[in-house]
């Protein structure tokens, strides 16, 4: 799914973009991480939107996001697989040359 206006509106809201910013490096490492098991999967070079899913819990199990999320205390843990997916996309959409080296 492309990346939306609402997923760059709700990330910035929690501030999950400035968290990006300061751990830019790293989730660009994760993402060429799901990039790449896509890639060897697919036996192509994947979209961005084919590594959406894969990034998104990717983002979960890691403990860079899971520490974000730790510091967001008023976001429900109900919410976290959908600001990972919204994470995902922003990352993918906006970074794509950086991922898909």
């Amino acid at each position: 799914m492309a990346l939306e206006p609402e997923d760059t509106y709700r990330l910035n809201v929690w501030s999950f973009l400035t968290d990006f910013q300061k751990l830019k490096t790293k989730f660009i490492e994760l993402a060429r991480i799901a990039y790449h098991a896509t890639k060897d999967l697919n036996g192509r070079n994947p979209s961005a939107d084919e590594c959406e899913k894969l990034f998104s819990g990717i983002l979960l199990k890691s403990e860079i996001f899971r520490g974000i999320l730790n510091r967001k205390y008023l976001l429900l843990p109900d919410f976290y697989q959908s600001y990972a997916l919204a994470f995902a996309r922003y990352v993918l959409h906006n970074h794509w040359p950086e991922v898909s080296l």
